[in-house]
């Protein structure tokens, strides 16, 4: 049997340590290993984290100062054993069949990175998270999965053969708390050969929490830095109007930069030139000179939609034009 190492990084985490951890342990497929990374916490979960290893063997706790999530991750795989990764965040869960489900796709195509879909868990009510796309893919389609956001940009919820994983795969700035993962699953995509996604099998229990670093903003600085990867990576011919999309639609987190709230379209659109400069500017010129895909905008900003929809609206009239 193929043996699936759960990484999960733990930090302050004691009022949902315990329920991560025994949805994991409550798996159909039972050749897993967990390991605990313990990223320097100040609250009881060093102590849950050692009491659950000292109770089972399968069970594995790394203790750590403080480097962040990614670092912590990095750790996990490299003290790993097992020939596929998956990464679980210690305030959420899985389902009892997860691995079971997603271990059997990988097998049966020898695909490298299998994707299932989420649930997400609010205090009053629970939600699917669907997948835009379903199938199989290749490395240069999932990339662009990602970028579109057709696919979940987070390392949860997946599974990936180890062997994809390499010195570089974690070698990202620790200012960058926002996107991060999209990084680590693009270097991991480049690497892959196939791909398989699963638009409607739940694989993992998303709970929301206020006040995660998630639902956090982040510096403008940072946002370049972010920017320069992710470009650095995916940024030649294929990926241009992926890459477009998947920096217009996270105009919304500029907001907090820019004053959104407080300027015209083409404010808006000379801001994010001037913030985001590695964006192709051909591209945005293209977009701010096409008189009626301007006024259309124009129209639904004045409406007051989200910058979020505003986005969105971006990308289809984009589209359109680069027909």
């Amino acid at each position: 049997m193929a043996k699936i190492s759960v990484i999960v990084p733990v930090f302050n985490s004691e009022i949902y340590l315990g329920r991560c951890i025994d949805s994991i342990l409550c798996q159909t497929y039972t050749d897993i290993e967990i390991v605990l990374v313990d990223d320097g916490s100040t609250d009881n979960s060093s102590k849950i984290c050692d009491d659950y290893s000292f109770h089972n063997s399968k069970i594995r706790v790394i203790h750590k100062t403080n480097e962040g999530v990614t670092a912590a991750r990095r750790d996990g795989v490299l003290e790993s054993t097992g020939d596929w990764i998956t990464f679980v965040d210690s305030d959420d869960t899985l389902p009892p069949n997860a691995l079971t489900y997603l271990l059997n796709v990988a097998a049966k195509c020898k695909y490298d990175i299998v994707v299932g879909a989420w649930r997400k868990i609010y205090p009053s009510h629970k939600r699917l998270i669907p997948l835009c796309s379903n199938g199989h893919y290749d490395s240069e389609q999932y990339i662009r999965l990602l970028l579109l956001e057709k696919c979940y940009r987070g390392p949860v919820g997946k599974l990936f053969r180890k062997d994809l994983f390499d010195d570089d795969t974690f070698n990202i700035s620790r200012e960058i708390i926002l996107n991060e993962d999209l990084i680590m699953n693009i270097k991991l995509a480049l690497k892959a050969n196939t791909c398989y996604v699963l638009s409607k099998r739940i694989v993992y229990n998303y709970y929301f929490i206020e006040n995660s670093a998630s639902n956090s903003g982040m510096k403008k600085n940072n946002w370049d830095i972010l920017f320069s990867s992710v470009l650095s990576l995916s940024n030649t011919k294929q990926y241009k109007d992926a890459c477009i999309h998947y920096i217009i639609t996270i105009m919304h987190r500029i907001r907090e930069v820019i004053n959104i709230e407080k300027l015209s379209f083409f404010e808006i659109v000379c801001s994010l030139r001037s913030e985001c400069g590695l964006i192709d500017r051909l591209l945005i010129e293209d977009l701010v000179n096409s008189n009626k895909v301007t006024k259309s905008l124009i129209r639904i900003y004045n409406s007051r939609y989200s910058l979020y929809k505003l986005a969105q609206i971006c990308l289809e009239k984009m589209c359109i034009i680069y027909k």
